[in-house]
Order: structure tokens, then C-alpha cells, then sequence
């Protein structure tokens, strides 16, 4: 089952893709920042220069206003926001992705829940490029599976591919944190609800309240991104070790 690790690779690289968006203005800031530093630890140790030195420190003080304008800290909001969204989308076509070439590759891999064992296909969806992983993918739509909730996601696998995955509570509460986000972000306008309270109220970190508007933090998209990274990671293995065994 060598096309899975190929699979995660490319899922992978997706991410360290989006990961980068949110962190092209912060990382500029840093990279000016530090310059700036080395200059002014090099203009110090002459002991001369003191105009210089209140000049540097004057710039080091503008770069740390700048990261919290409103408008550069709007701007990152939207770029976290956006990451957060993409993240998930490609996470929920990283897991369609399994099960579609399981089905396509190794269909006898396949457990199946359901005593008939079988599959209803709209006519609507035939077409040259159809395949069985298609059918699959409607199939568990069908049945209320859910690639955008871990919960679902993790029934899925056990229902339908035969293994008893679990996770790390922390790299579940990150994407349960994540997969709530992107709802908040797509249907309400980033406005934090009730169904989002219920959802995260171990991983409240910000105590948000009915109402309030997300605000997310500098390591939140890069924690969803290795929280994801590392169920993916446990994913692959997990069901390479079921075909071995």
C-alpha cells in the first residue's frame, strides 16, 4: 500500500504550503527585527554612537507597533482565518483521498458494516470517469459520515477500513478546535456560537462568550497543522500495519 505514504506526502506538502501564507508578514517582521538587533548590538560595543543607537531603537520600537496596527493585525486575522479554512478542506480531501484509492487499489481491504452489503448509486453520478472509490464516497455520504468532524472521520475508519484508531487528546481537542473554527469562519462570519461553545469548551483558551468574534492567536494554525499532521501520520501507519498483519 505504497500509494498511502505517497498519499500523506502530498497532504504534506499542501499544508507546509498554507502554513506558509499565514506567516509572510510576521516572518518579515522578524527578519527585520533581528537585523536591527545585530546592528545595534555591533553599534554598542564601540561605545560610540550614541545618535545611532537612539535611532535603531526608535525603528525597534516602530516594528513592534507596526505588527499591532489595526490594520496589519486585521490582515493577519484574515490570513490565519484563511489558513484555518484550507487546512481542514484539504485535510477533508486528504481522507476521501484514502478511502478512494483503497477502493480503487485493494477493494477486498474493505470491511463492511451493514449485513447487505450493498451499495446504492444515483444514475445521475455515472460517468466516464466514475470508479468504485466514487461510490464509496457517496455511499458514506449517504450515511451521514463526516470528513469535516474528527468524531466521524475516526467512525468511518473504524466502520469501514477495520482498524480502532485512537488519538492523543490534545491532537484531537487541535482539531476539533480547527474543524469549529472553520465552521464559525464559513457560516457565521467568524461570530462564536453556541454549537462552537459546546464543541471546544475544554480548549476554550480565549473564554469566549456567545457572540464574540473569533480572534485567532499566532501558534494557532501551525498547531492545527501539526495536530493534523501527526493524526495522518498515525492514520497511514495504522492501516499499513492492519494489510501486514
Amino acid at each position: 500500500m505504497d500509494y498511502l505514504t505517497d498519499i500523506l506526502a502530498d497532504f504534506q506538502d499542501r499544508l507546509e504550503n498554507i502554513a506558509k501564507v499565514d506567516g509572510i508578514n510576521v516572518e518579515l517582521i522578524k527578519i527585520f527585527n533581528n537585523d536591527l538587533q545585530s546592528i545595534r548590538k555591533d553599534v554598542e560595543q564601540t561605545g560610540k554612537f550614541g545618535a545611532l543607537l537612539k535611532k535603531i531603537d526608535t525603528q525597534l520600537d516602530m516594528l513592534k507597533t507596526v505588527e499591532h496596527l489595526p490594520g496589519m493585525s486585521g490582515n493577519l486575522e484574515i490570513l490565519r482565518e484563511q489558513s484555518i479554512v484550507l487546512m481542514v478542506g484539504a485535510f477533508e480531501v486528504f481522507i476521501g483521498d484514502i478511502f478512494k484509492s483503497i477502493a480503487n487499489k485493494d477493494p477486498d481491504y474493505f470491511v463492511w458494516p451493514e449485513k447487505d452489503k450493498k451499495i446504492s448509486i444515483d444514475i445521475d453520478n455515472f460517468r466516464s470517469s466514475f470508479t468504485l472509490g466514487d461510490a464509496i464516497i457517496t455511499h458514506l455520504n449517504n450515511k451521514q459520515y463526516s470528513f469535516q468532524d474528527l468524531g466521524s472521520t475516526i467512525q468511518a475508519v473504524n466502520d469501514y477500513l477495520g482498524i480502532k484508531l485512537s488519538i492523543d487528546d490534545d491532537i484531537g481537542g487541535c482539531i476539533v478546535f480547527g474543524t469549529s473554527c472553520r465552521h464559525l469562519i464559513i457560516h457565521r462570519g467568524s461570530k462564536v456560537d453556541q454549537q462552537f461553545l459546546n464543541q471546544t469548551n475544554d480548549i476554550n483558551k480565549l473564554n469566549y462568550k456567545d457572540g464574540d468574534r473569533l480572534k485567532l492567536q499566532n501558534g494557532d494554525v501551525s498547531e492545527l497543522r501539526i495536530a493534523i499532521e501527526r493524526f495522518s501520520e498515525q492514520l497511514i501507519q495504522t492501516l499499513i500495519q492492519r494489510d501486514v498483519i
